[in-house]
């Protein structure tokens, strides 16, 4: 817990306020999404929340993904990250999710889609893109860097089940 405080204390000071502009770019995401896919190689029931956070300053992100054969149990996998902007179409980040994982994230808007790049070099790499299409869905793509090269993880297409809430 005082890692994840630290991290957090580092990530408030080393970046400056996004305007409302800015931060207007990120609303796009906002809302409660789901999907009904393959993550981690079984069927699963993915849920995505995308909220503003912190008087708006920062747009905070929940990952939670449960079997799809039981619905009830715990999740096998829960995350969660804070994103704020801090030029036209950057963003600084950071996630923490329930396999122990820490990590910084540098993104970026580019288009529709959010690019975000998380972990450090030399350690776990990885990137997700969370694309939103013409269909008013979320696509979301995982990648990790092996030694031969990224190696795409996971692929989700979420439907928004509840718009952000005001």
């Amino acid at each position: 817990m005082v890692g994840l405080a630290a991290l957090f204390q580092f990530a408030i000071a080393g970046v400056a306020v996004g305007s409302e502009n800015d931060q207007a770019r990120l609303a796009d995401f906002a809302g409660d999404w789901e999907s009904n896919g393959i993550t981690f190689g079984q069927a699963a029931h993915s849920i995505l929340r995308w909220h503003p956070a912190l008087n708006g300053k920062f747009m905070h992100v929940e990952y939670e993904i449960k079997s799809a054969d039981n619905l009830d149990a715990q999740p096998i996998f829960k995350g969660l990250g804070y994103y704020q902007m801090s030029g036209k179409t950057s963003l600084k980040a950071f996630w923490a999710d329930s396999s122990g994982d820490l990590h910084p994230i540098t993104a970026r808007i580019k288009g529709r889609t959010l690019v975000s790049t998380w972990g450090v070099a030399g350690g776990k790499l990885g990137r997700t893109h969370y694309k939103l299409n013409r269909a008013g869905q979320m696509e979301v793509t995982d990648w990790l860097l092996h030694e031969d090269g990224w190696k795409q993880f996971n692929h989700n297409i979420f439907s928004r089940i509840k718009p952000m809430l005001e």
